[in-house]
């Protein structure tokens, strides 16, 4: 008897289990067996029609009540990933894929759990997957239909240049996604996006919603904005992995000036590359806190571009930071720019970048990097460990001299100042007053910096003294021949000569010539002049004595270095000095 009630049961639960199964593969679930409760994983049921037009949902509601007459119970788990395929997404780069893109976005806006426990926000469930393909999108305005602030959604290709997205909207001036403060805790990985110039990949509308937002292995190929941040608050905390901008991109991170906010912070940039035929890599009118680490920046077209815009020259405090670490940039047209600031305040920052790579002939003549903070101050500028081209401009205005300034150089190759060119080739101060006594120009300081041309000292006080309150330190040279001695003959017919050239505007107050007592043999009287190279040389000092003696020697003089001629020092032996010596010392000082 109990054998036969056994074998009856086995039967039963193995019909049960048949027609479960065959529930599921209709209707896309999944089961498992937890215990005795049967677990489906769905998409959300109350999206999903069957194809007589009934509810998913009704469905189920029934089956739960008939296996809750048996004793069984059914509990509805939501899936965690939504696949393209499924929603009969094609992605052969012909079929109009667009109703199945904005069905499939939409479920997974409905995917969101409310725990305000945690917050008011909702919270996100669903990774959206889109495999190889090409995938044709005419619509717009994604993300549009979200309802409730939620965070949290990933959307996932299988690769850049893989999973390619081609946006073809029938008319200008769309976004492909406008997210109007809904979403925050964005993610978009491993995919292409192919736009054109007359419409954008995203508007981020934010009232302290929309943020977050995370792109790893993305590409962008000929947009008019990819991000265009609107809003008055937040439309913080993004960041980009490994992204590549090409073709046309006008803006890559936008923020203008109607309906924006100084509350728009904190975007990260990792190892992208902005190689395009023109645009403008980041164009903030508003603050902001940027960090640029790595990566590769081309102008390729004629008309250029300008890599960083930090527009605007009145914003809140702890809102003007800018750094830009290790990046590499050419500038192939004369219309490429690496910098154009506006800010009066902040910092502004680049480390061991390069500018150089095509800086030849005339190239070193056109503008690169451009502060222009109008009446006000500046923000803290340094360029530190870099090799720059071109020209770099400082405007300056009536009350200019009013806001203290600090202009760093530290440690940087300046192309631009070859044999023959002075920091007037480099730097460029321009008048930005319409008044009739022009302001205070900012002091620029060189510190062991090097230039094209080796004899050319490069450490300066540059302009200290055209400005209100020119801080200065004096520096001092030691002039030695090529084997690190006191300069002495080529022979016994012949001075011996070394030069150098001081930074123009430098002003020499002392010489100093020293050699300790018995550092040589010779008895000679020996004889150095230290003069200009004007065409009437001025004599700044004419030391002599015996030379095994000893000789030490000081002069205090004053001396402007405002010429070609007055700033080229050169160092004479007399051919009575006969010996080596490593002991002695030509000092120059100069301020400036």
């Amino acid at each position: 008897m109990k054998s036969e009630e056994g074998h009856t049961l086995k039967r039963r639960n193995l019909l049960r289990s048949i027609l479960l199964f065959i529930f599921a593969f209709i209707f896309g679930y999944t089961i498992k067996k937890e215990g005795e409760n049967i677990v489906f994983e769905s998409v959300d049921s109350s999206m999903t029609n069957r194809k007589d037009g009934k509810l998913v949902a009704d469905e189920i509601k029934a089956l739960k009540g008939q296996l809750a007459e048996k004793g069984l119970q059914i509990s509805t788990i939501r899936k965690s990933k939504l696949y393209a395929t499924d929603f009969g997404i094609v992605g052969d780069g012909k079929t109009d894929d667009t109703k199945a893109i904005d069905n499939l976005i939409n479920t997974a806006l409905t995917y969101k759990l409310h725990d305000t426990k945690l917050n008011n926000n909702y919270m996100g469930t669903i990774e959206i997957l889109f495999p190889a393909g090409r995938f044709v999108y005419r619509g717009k305005n994604l993300f549009y239909a979200a309802t409730n602030r939620t965070a949290g959604l990933k959307i996932s290709g299988s690769g850049r240049y893989v999973t390619s997205f081609l946006y073809k909207p029938l008319t200008k001036g769309n976004y492909m996604f406008y997210n109007n403060d809904k979403l925050l805790g964005l993610t978009f990985e491993d995919m292409s996006f192919y736009g054109n110039i007359d419409n954008s990949f995203m508007l981020s509308n934010s009232s302290g919603g929309a943020q977050n937002y995370i792109f790893n292995r993305v590409t962008w190929n000929n947009w008019d904005k990819v991000i265009d941040l609107k809003g008055d608050n937040t439309n913080s905390e993004m960041t980009w992995y490994s992204c590549n901008f090409n073709g046309t991109i006008k803006k890559g991170l936008y923020s203008g000036i109607k309906n924006t906010s100084d509350q728009f912070l904190n975007y990260n940039f990792f190892a992208c590359n902005y190689e395009v035929q023109e645009g403008d890599f980041i164009d903030m009118s508003k603050g902001g806190n940027i960090n640029i680490y790595g990566g590769s920046f081309i102008h390729i077209g004629k008309n250029g571009g300008t890599f960083f815009k930090l527009n605007n020259n009145i914003h809140a405090r702890s809102v003007q930071r800018f750094i830009c670490s290790g990046g590499r940039f050419e500038h192939r047209v004369p219309n490429s720019k690496l910098l154009d600031c506006s800010w009066g305040g902040g910092n502004v920052n680049f480390l061991s970048c390069s500018t150089t790579a095509n800086e030849d002939g005339s190239m070193d003549k056109s503008t690169r990097v451009v502060f222009r903070p109008g009446n006000t101050g500046m923000p803290i500028i340094k360029f530190d460990g870099c090799t720059l081209g071109g020209v770099h401009e400082y405007w300056y205005s009536i009350n200019s001299f009013s806001n203290p300034q600090s202009v760093v150089y530290d440690s940087c190759h300046l192309w631009t100042v070859k044999e023959g060119k002075t920091y007037s080739d480099f730097i460029k101060y321009i008048d930005d007053s319409s008044y009739p006594n022009s302001g205070s120009k900012p002091r620029i300081r060189f510190i062991n910096c090097k230039n094209e041309d080796w004899r050319q000292l490069s450490d300066s006080d540059y302009g200290f003294e055209s400005t209100n309150i020119g801080l200065t330190n004096k520096k001092i040279v030691s002039v030695k021949n090529s084997r690190g001695e006191m300069v002495n003959r080529l022979d016994s017919k012949t001075e011996g000569i070394e030069s150098i050239v001081l930074p123009i505007g430098a002003i020499i107050t002392k010489i100093l010539v020293f050699t300790p007592a018995n550092a040589v043999t010779s008895g000679n009287t020996v004889k150095w002049t230290i003069e200009t190279q004007e065409a009437k040389p001025t004599v700044l000092a004419i030391v002599s004595g015996i030379y095994k003696d000893g000789i030490n020697f000081s002069k205090e003089l004053f001396h402007i270095c405002d010429t070609e001629d007055k700033r080229n020092i050169r160092v004479r032996a007399s051919t009575e000095v006969d010996q080596n010596n490593k002991k002695g010392f030509i000092l120059i000082e100069y301020i400036g």
